[in-house]
């Protein structure tokens, strides 16, 4: 009588399936989570001076139209607004300054996650940090997706803010030119009747 090889192939099987549970079973936590970390003892200090390059942040507040305060990364602090001046609330306030921190209220995104763009200043003489501040990472940088998605060219096409080129920072100070034009000519905002 000829004995079965069954009982042999079953038990190669289940070693091997039992060393892929294993595998998967150490490995498997890891995948699609982050464990947590400690948080950095030095804050990140991004030198980005190309376009594409994008650090999430959370806004905490507006100080005024043109300076928000921002968390990314463990560092917290004040963001300057790139290429753009706007009325100061004071004290005392500037005329429409009330209005253009309303403004800046209502083209930054609900959940205030926003995404910080540098330039090749990447710091004021205020100790604030100068950013273009966009809702969403745009696909390309053609006129259309800066006017939809950065917060900056907002305030200017919506006539909230004036144009304010202070180099090095000029990446896109050609077209905040021609969003402040365009917001004059048709009264918007701070030229308003």
């Amino acid at each position: 009588m000829r004995k079965s090889s069954v009982p042999l192939l079953v038990f190669p099987s289940l070693i091997l399936i039992l060393i892929l549970f294993a595998f998967v079973g150490l490995h498997l936590p890891r995948c699609g989570r982050q464990e947590p970390q400690a948080p950095p003892s030095v804050p990140p200090e991004p030198r980005l001076v190309e376009p594409g390059h994008f650090v999430r942040a959370d806004v905490l507040h507006a100080i005024d139209a043109d300076t928000v305060r921002v968390r990314f990364g463990g560092w917290e602090g004040n963001v300057r607004l790139i290429g753009l001046d706007t009325p100061e609330l004071g004290p005392p306030a500037e005329p429409w300054a009330e209005e253009a921190h309303d403004a800046l209220w209502a083209v930054l995104p609900g959940d205030l996650m926003v995404y910080l763009e540098f330039d090749l200043a990447e710091w004021d003489q205020h100790g604030r940090r100068l950013a273009y501040v966009w809702r969403l990472i745009p696909r390309e940088y053609s006129e259309a997706e800066i006017r939809l998605w950065m917060v900056n060219a907002a305030m200017l096409e919506r006539g909230w803010a004036r144009p304010l080129a202070v180099p090095p920072n000029l990446r896109y100070a050609e077209l905040f030119e021609q969003l402040a034009r365009e917001a004059k000519d048709a009264g918007k905002g701070l030229w308003a009747p």
